[in-house]
Protein backbone atom coordinates (compact mmCIF):
# COMPACT_ATOMS: atom_id res chain seq x y z
CA UNK A 1 0.00 0.00 0.00
CA UNK A 2 2.71 2.43 0.98
CA UNK A 3 5.12 1.78 -1.89
CA UNK A 4 3.55 4.75 -3.68
CA UNK A 5 3.45 7.04 -0.66
CA UNK A 6 3.29 10.64 -1.77
CA UNK A 7 6.31 12.67 -0.77
CA UNK A 8 5.28 16.23 0.05
CA UNK A 9 7.20 19.20 1.30
CA UNK A 10 6.07 19.74 4.85
CA UNK A 11 5.47 23.31 5.87
CA UNK A 12 4.92 23.06 9.61
CA UNK A 13 7.61 21.53 11.73
CA UNK A 14 7.70 21.25 15.47
CA UNK A 15 10.14 19.62 17.83
CA UNK A 16 13.13 17.58 16.84
CA UNK A 17 16.24 18.83 15.14
CA UNK A 18 18.90 16.20 14.82
CA UNK A 19 22.31 16.58 13.21
CA UNK A 20 23.42 13.54 11.30
CA UNK A 21 26.97 12.64 10.38
CA UNK A 22 28.58 11.41 7.21
CA UNK A 23 28.89 7.64 7.27
CA UNK A 24 31.59 7.28 4.62
CA UNK A 25 34.19 9.66 3.20
CA UNK A 26 37.08 9.15 0.85
CA UNK A 27 39.77 6.77 2.16
CA UNK A 28 42.37 9.52 2.31
CA UNK A 29 40.12 11.66 4.50
CA UNK A 30 38.73 8.93 6.73
CA UNK A 31 41.73 8.87 9.07
CA UNK A 32 42.39 12.61 9.10
CA UNK A 33 39.05 14.35 9.50
CA UNK A 34 36.13 14.01 11.84
CA UNK A 35 32.84 13.06 10.19
CA UNK A 36 31.18 16.01 8.51
CA UNK A 37 27.69 16.99 9.56
CA UNK A 38 25.76 16.94 6.34
CA UNK A 39 22.06 17.23 7.14
CA UNK A 40 19.45 18.54 9.54
CA UNK A 41 16.27 16.59 10.17
CA UNK A 42 12.94 18.29 10.84
CA UNK A 43 9.95 16.33 12.08
CA UNK A 44 6.28 17.18 12.30
CA UNK A 45 3.36 15.01 13.39
CA UNK A 46 2.62 14.30 9.71
CA UNK A 47 6.09 13.61 8.34
CA UNK A 48 9.78 14.31 8.14
CA UNK A 49 12.06 16.50 6.01
CA UNK A 50 15.84 16.72 5.61
CA UNK A 51 17.99 19.74 4.73
CA UNK A 52 21.22 18.45 3.16
CA UNK A 53 24.31 20.63 3.61
CA UNK A 54 26.68 19.04 1.08
CA UNK A 55 26.60 19.14 -2.72
CA UNK A 56 24.78 16.29 -4.42
CA UNK A 57 23.44 15.32 -7.81
CA UNK A 58 20.51 13.44 -6.34
CA UNK A 59 19.40 11.66 -3.18
CA UNK A 60 17.89 8.22 -2.79
CA UNK A 61 15.57 7.58 0.16
CA UNK A 62 14.57 4.13 1.40
CA UNK A 63 12.14 3.59 4.31
CA UNK A 64 11.58 0.13 5.77
CA UNK A 65 9.49 -1.44 8.52
CA UNK A 66 10.14 -4.70 10.32
CA UNK A 67 8.08 -6.45 7.64
CA UNK A 68 9.12 -4.96 4.31
CA UNK A 69 10.25 -1.98 2.29
CA UNK A 70 7.75 0.85 2.72
CA UNK A 71 9.06 3.49 0.35
CA UNK A 72 11.83 4.04 -2.19
CA UNK A 73 12.26 7.37 -3.96
CA UNK A 74 14.74 9.65 -5.71
CA UNK A 75 15.13 13.41 -5.17
CA UNK A 76 17.04 16.19 -6.87
CA UNK A 77 16.36 18.61 -3.99
CA UNK A 78 15.65 18.49 -0.26
CA UNK A 79 13.84 15.19 0.41
CA UNK A 80 10.78 14.69 2.56
CA UNK A 81 8.52 11.85 3.58
CA UNK A 82 4.84 12.01 4.49
CA UNK A 83 2.89 9.56 6.62
CA UNK A 84 -0.10 10.05 4.29
CA UNK A 85 -0.39 8.41 0.86
CA UNK A 86 -2.35 9.61 -2.16
CA UNK A 87 -5.49 7.89 -0.89
CA UNK A 88 -5.30 9.63 2.48
CA UNK A 89 -4.26 6.46 4.32
CA UNK A 90 -1.83 6.79 7.21
CA UNK A 91 1.27 4.74 7.89
CA UNK A 92 0.51 2.10 10.56
CA UNK A 93 1.92 2.49 14.06
CA UNK A 94 5.40 1.09 14.56
CA UNK A 95 9.08 1.86 14.20
CA UNK A 96 10.67 2.55 10.83
CA UNK A 97 14.22 2.84 9.57
CA UNK A 98 15.36 5.14 6.79
CA UNK A 99 18.54 5.59 4.78
CA UNK A 100 19.50 8.53 2.58
CA UNK A 101 22.16 7.83 -0.04
CA UNK A 102 24.04 10.74 -1.58
CA UNK A 103 24.83 10.51 -5.28
CA UNK A 104 27.80 12.90 -5.64
CA UNK A 105 28.31 15.58 -8.26
CA UNK A 106 30.91 14.23 -10.68
CA UNK A 107 32.19 15.95 -13.80
CA UNK A 108 30.89 14.22 -16.99
CA UNK A 109 34.44 13.72 -18.27
CA UNK A 110 35.35 11.90 -15.04
CA UNK A 111 32.27 9.73 -15.39
CA UNK A 112 33.36 8.77 -18.89
CA UNK A 113 36.80 7.75 -17.62
CA UNK A 114 35.26 5.68 -14.84
CA UNK A 115 32.82 4.01 -17.22
CA UNK A 116 35.57 3.21 -19.74
CA UNK A 117 37.70 1.62 -17.02
CA UNK A 118 34.68 -0.37 -15.80
CA UNK A 119 33.83 -1.66 -19.28
CA UNK A 120 37.45 -2.62 -19.98
CA UNK A 121 37.62 -4.62 -16.75
CA UNK A 122 40.72 -2.70 -15.63
CA UNK A 123 40.14 -2.69 -11.87
CA UNK A 124 43.57 -1.22 -11.12
CA UNK A 125 42.89 1.79 -13.37
CA UNK A 126 39.43 2.17 -11.85
CA UNK A 127 40.88 2.32 -8.33
CA UNK A 128 43.50 4.86 -9.45
CA UNK A 129 40.85 7.10 -10.99
CA UNK A 130 38.62 6.93 -7.90
CA UNK A 131 41.55 7.80 -5.66
CA UNK A 132 42.67 10.60 -7.96
CA UNK A 133 39.25 12.28 -7.95
CA UNK A 134 38.48 11.55 -4.28
CA UNK A 135 35.61 9.17 -4.95
CA UNK A 136 34.92 6.70 -2.16
CA UNK A 137 34.17 3.08 -3.02
CA UNK A 138 32.00 2.96 0.11
CA UNK A 139 29.91 5.93 -0.95
CA UNK A 140 28.17 8.36 1.37
CA UNK A 141 24.94 7.70 3.21
CA UNK A 142 23.36 8.23 6.59
CA UNK A 143 20.48 6.60 8.33
CA UNK A 144 18.11 6.92 11.24
CA UNK A 145 14.72 5.82 12.48
CA UNK A 146 11.39 7.23 13.55
CA UNK A 147 8.34 5.99 15.44
CA UNK A 148 4.69 6.33 14.46
CA UNK A 149 2.36 6.26 17.47
CA UNK A 150 -1.42 6.64 17.13
CA UNK A 151 -0.81 7.34 13.42
CA UNK A 152 1.33 10.36 14.32
CA UNK A 153 5.08 10.72 14.08
CA UNK A 154 6.85 11.07 17.43
CA UNK A 155 8.56 14.45 17.13
CA UNK A 156 10.28 14.96 20.50
CA UNK A 157 13.99 14.23 20.23
CA UNK A 158 14.96 15.17 23.77
CA UNK A 159 17.18 12.62 25.47
CA UNK A 160 15.74 10.74 28.43
CA UNK A 161 17.01 12.26 31.66
CA UNK A 162 17.49 10.56 35.01
CA UNK A 163 14.58 10.96 37.40
CA UNK A 164 16.87 12.88 39.76
CA UNK A 165 19.94 14.96 39.13
CA UNK A 166 23.30 13.43 40.05
CA UNK A 167 23.54 15.69 43.12
CA UNK A 168 20.09 14.70 44.36
CA UNK A 169 20.67 11.00 43.63
CA UNK A 170 23.88 10.94 45.67
CA UNK A 171 22.18 12.85 48.46
CA UNK A 172 19.25 10.44 48.43
CA UNK A 173 21.63 7.50 48.58
CA UNK A 174 23.35 9.08 51.58
CA UNK A 175 20.02 9.38 53.32
CA UNK A 176 19.65 5.62 53.35
CA UNK A 177 22.70 5.16 55.51
CA UNK A 178 23.29 8.51 57.24
CA UNK A 179 21.33 11.30 58.87
CA UNK A 180 21.42 13.44 55.73
CA UNK A 181 19.67 16.85 55.78
CA UNK A 182 16.06 16.85 54.67
CA UNK A 183 16.60 19.71 52.20
CA UNK A 184 18.38 17.93 49.35
CA UNK A 185 19.00 21.14 47.38
CA UNK A 186 21.55 22.26 49.99
CA UNK A 187 23.14 18.85 50.43
CA UNK A 188 26.78 18.61 49.34
CA UNK A 189 27.53 16.20 46.52
CA UNK A 190 29.08 13.77 48.99
CA UNK A 191 32.43 12.12 49.56
CA UNK A 192 35.11 12.10 46.92
CA UNK A 193 35.27 9.28 44.38
CA UNK A 194 36.96 6.14 45.62
CA UNK A 195 40.39 5.56 44.07
CA UNK A 196 41.81 2.06 44.57
CA UNK A 197 45.54 1.94 43.90
CA UNK A 198 45.66 -1.82 43.61
CA UNK A 199 43.92 -4.72 41.91
CA UNK A 200 40.23 -5.07 42.81
CA UNK A 201 38.60 -8.44 43.35
CA UNK A 202 34.86 -8.69 43.93
CA UNK A 203 33.91 -12.06 45.39
CA UNK A 204 30.32 -11.86 44.23
CA UNK A 205 28.31 -9.76 41.78
CA UNK A 206 28.49 -6.06 40.97
CA UNK A 207 25.75 -3.60 40.07
CA UNK A 208 26.60 -0.27 38.41
CA UNK A 209 24.10 2.51 37.85
CA UNK A 210 21.86 4.92 39.72
CA UNK A 211 19.02 2.41 40.02
CA UNK A 212 21.02 -0.25 41.87
CA UNK A 213 19.58 -0.88 45.35
CA UNK A 214 20.83 -2.27 48.62
CA UNK A 215 20.01 -5.97 48.61
CA UNK A 216 20.00 -6.21 44.81
CA UNK A 217 18.87 -9.66 43.65
CA UNK A 218 21.46 -10.70 41.07
CA UNK A 219 20.35 -14.19 40.12
CA UNK A 220 23.13 -15.47 37.86
CA UNK A 221 24.29 -11.97 36.83
CA UNK A 222 27.98 -11.33 37.46
CA UNK A 223 27.90 -7.67 36.37
CA UNK A 224 24.70 -5.68 36.03
CA UNK A 225 24.21 -2.19 34.60
CA UNK A 226 20.99 -0.68 35.88
CA UNK A 227 19.58 2.72 34.95
CA UNK A 228 17.75 4.35 32.05
CA UNK A 229 20.78 5.27 29.89
CA UNK A 230 23.17 2.35 29.47
CA UNK A 231 26.57 2.78 27.86
CA UNK A 232 29.98 1.12 28.15
CA UNK A 233 32.73 3.31 26.74
CA UNK A 234 36.25 2.20 25.84
CA UNK A 235 38.36 5.37 25.93
CA UNK A 236 41.91 4.80 24.70
CA UNK A 237 44.35 7.38 26.11
CA UNK A 238 47.29 6.51 23.83
CA UNK A 239 49.05 9.75 22.92
CA UNK A 240 51.65 8.62 20.37
CA UNK A 241 50.63 8.86 16.72
CA UNK A 242 52.01 5.38 16.07
CA UNK A 243 49.71 3.68 18.59
CA UNK A 244 46.01 2.93 17.95
CA UNK A 245 43.78 5.23 20.00
CA UNK A 246 40.25 4.94 18.63
CA UNK A 247 37.44 5.13 21.21
CA UNK A 248 34.54 2.64 21.10
CA UNK A 249 31.23 2.34 22.89
CA UNK A 250 28.61 -0.34 23.53
CA UNK A 251 25.16 1.24 23.49
CA UNK A 252 21.94 -0.34 24.72
CA UNK A 253 18.89 1.50 23.31
CA UNK A 254 18.54 5.07 22.11
CA UNK A 255 17.99 7.78 24.71
CA UNK A 256 15.70 9.87 22.50
CA UNK A 257 11.92 9.70 22.65
CA UNK A 258 10.74 7.42 19.85
CA UNK A 259 14.24 5.99 19.42
CA UNK A 260 15.26 2.44 18.70
CA UNK A 261 15.39 -0.52 21.05
CA UNK A 262 18.73 -1.90 19.94
CA UNK A 263 22.22 -3.05 20.87
CA UNK A 264 25.03 -1.28 19.03
CA UNK A 265 28.78 -0.99 18.85
CA UNK A 266 29.76 2.63 18.11
CA UNK A 267 32.97 3.90 16.57
CA UNK A 268 33.15 7.07 18.66
CA UNK A 269 36.06 8.77 16.89
CA UNK A 270 34.69 7.85 13.47
CA UNK A 271 31.14 8.90 14.32
CA UNK A 272 29.79 5.61 12.96
CA UNK A 273 27.81 2.61 14.19
CA UNK A 274 29.16 -0.40 12.30
CA UNK A 275 27.15 -3.02 14.20
CA UNK A 276 23.53 -2.99 15.38
CA UNK A 277 21.01 -5.58 16.51
CA UNK A 278 17.42 -4.39 16.78
CA UNK A 279 15.15 -5.71 19.51
CA UNK A 280 12.81 -8.33 18.10
CA UNK A 281 15.31 -9.73 15.62
CA UNK A 282 14.64 -13.47 15.24
CA UNK A 283 16.90 -16.05 16.83
CA UNK A 284 20.02 -16.92 14.83
CA UNK A 285 19.72 -13.87 12.56
CA UNK A 286 23.50 -14.13 12.40
CA UNK A 287 25.23 -17.29 13.65
CA UNK A 288 28.91 -18.27 13.38
CA UNK A 289 29.53 -21.91 14.25
CA UNK A 290 32.74 -23.53 15.50
CA UNK A 291 33.76 -24.40 11.95
CA UNK A 292 33.69 -20.79 10.80
CA UNK A 293 30.47 -21.29 8.83
CA UNK A 294 28.02 -18.38 8.90
CA UNK A 295 24.28 -18.91 9.20
CA UNK A 296 21.63 -16.32 8.39
CA UNK A 297 18.42 -17.49 10.04
CA UNK A 298 19.88 -20.83 11.12
CA UNK A 299 22.06 -22.15 13.94
CA UNK A 300 23.18 -25.15 11.89
CA UNK A 301 24.98 -23.79 8.82
CA UNK A 302 26.35 -26.65 6.69
CA UNK A 303 28.30 -24.60 4.14
CA UNK A 304 30.49 -21.50 4.39
CA UNK A 305 27.49 -19.17 3.98
CA UNK A 306 24.03 -20.58 4.69
CA UNK A 307 20.85 -18.49 4.25
CA UNK A 308 17.63 -20.00 5.56
CA UNK A 309 14.12 -18.58 5.18
CA UNK A 310 10.56 -19.86 4.97
CA UNK A 311 9.99 -18.10 1.64
CA UNK A 312 12.54 -17.47 -1.15
CA UNK A 313 15.88 -16.87 0.62
CA UNK A 314 17.49 -13.99 -1.26
CA UNK A 315 20.81 -12.19 -1.58
CA UNK A 316 20.58 -8.57 -2.80
CA UNK A 317 23.50 -6.84 -4.52
CA UNK A 318 22.80 -3.11 -4.65
CA UNK A 319 25.05 -0.50 -6.25
CA UNK A 320 23.49 2.66 -4.83
CA UNK A 321 25.08 5.38 -6.96
CA UNK A 322 27.00 6.95 -4.08
CA UNK A 323 30.37 6.35 -5.79
CA UNK A 324 29.30 7.92 -9.07
CA UNK A 325 28.31 4.79 -10.96
CA UNK A 326 24.80 4.19 -12.32
CA UNK A 327 22.61 2.56 -9.64
CA UNK A 328 21.84 -1.11 -10.30
CA UNK A 329 20.32 -3.81 -8.10
CA UNK A 330 20.44 -7.58 -8.61
CA UNK A 331 18.80 -10.32 -6.54
CA UNK A 332 20.04 -13.90 -6.38
CA UNK A 333 17.33 -16.14 -4.97
CA UNK A 334 15.76 -19.57 -5.00
CA UNK A 335 12.52 -21.32 -4.10
CA UNK A 336 10.48 -24.40 -5.02
CA UNK A 337 9.82 -23.02 -8.51
CA UNK A 338 13.30 -21.97 -9.62
CA UNK A 339 16.73 -20.59 -8.85
CA UNK A 340 16.95 -17.17 -10.46
CA UNK A 341 18.77 -13.90 -10.92
CA UNK A 342 16.44 -10.91 -10.85
CA UNK A 343 17.17 -7.52 -12.40
CA UNK A 344 15.43 -5.51 -9.69
CA UNK A 345 16.28 -2.16 -11.32
CA UNK A 346 14.68 -2.91 -14.67
CA UNK A 347 11.21 -4.23 -13.98
CA UNK A 348 12.31 -7.21 -11.85
CA UNK A 349 12.87 -9.30 -14.95
CA UNK A 350 14.42 -12.77 -14.57
CA UNK A 351 17.20 -13.04 -17.19
CA UNK A 352 18.44 -16.33 -15.71
CA UNK A 353 16.46 -19.22 -14.21
CA UNK A 354 17.08 -22.89 -13.39
CA UNK A 355 14.12 -25.17 -12.72
CA UNK A 356 14.34 -27.80 -9.94
CA UNK A 357 15.29 -31.16 -11.42
CA UNK A 358 17.37 -29.74 -14.27
CA UNK A 359 20.03 -32.30 -15.32
CA UNK A 360 23.73 -31.91 -14.48
CA UNK A 361 25.77 -29.69 -16.80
Amino acid sequence: MFREIRVAYLTTFTLGVVMFQLVSVSPSMAQEQAPQKIATEYRSPSGIRWDVHVPFEKLNLVVTSSEAEVYRGEFDQAPSFSLVDDNGDLLPDGRYNYELTIVPQIDPSVRQQLQAARESGDDALLRQLMEKYGISSKGASYSGNFTVHYRTMVTSQGDEKPALSRRRRIAKRQQRYTAAPADLSDTPIGPADQVILDDLIVDGSACVGFDCVNGESFGFDTIRLKENNLRIKFQDTSSSASFPSNDWQITANDSANGGANKFSIDDIDGGRTPFTIEAGAPSHSLYVDDGGRIGFGTSTPVVDLHVKSGNTPTLRLEQDGSSGFTPQTWDVAGNEANFFIRDATNGSTLPFRIRPGAPSS
